[in-house]
């Protein structure tokens, strides 16, 4: 439901960009207005900083992986650093381990072991 959502508002000529601000506000725990964005070189995804964090989002995406990530490689959420490698798929580091996932199907889908 919220993928279609989505789509609709992209279609509809809404800024996805107002969209990634909401979505790290609320993973970042930060007010929206200090959220600043970056749209990266392919169109398809988008570097959120504000208040000591960072993400990475993808286009059409509604979520970002930092729960699955923390969860998996034991690491608090505010402690990873996510880089997006194209595709669909982002890079996760922090607390001296590494991990990818890729958007498949609506989930996003751990591709290495920590």
């Amino acid at each position: 439901m919220k993928r279609a959502a989505l789509l609709a508002m992209v279609l509809s000529g809404c800024s996805y960009g107002s969209y990634v601000r909401s979505q790290a506000s609320q993973d970042f725990s930060c007010p929206r207005n200090e959220i600043q964005i970056e749209e990266l070189g392919d169109g398809g995804a988008f570097n959120a900083k504000g208040c000591g964090r960072a993400a990475t989002y993808l286009g059409g995406v509604s979520s970002s992986p930092i729960a699955r990530a923390s969860y998996d490689l034991r690491c608090p959420a505010a402690q990873l650093k996510m880089t997006y490698l194209g595709n669909l798929s982002i890079g996760v580091d922090g607390c001296g381990k590494r991990s990818t996932y890729s958007f498949v199907d609506g989930a996003w889908v751990g591709n290495s072991s920590p």
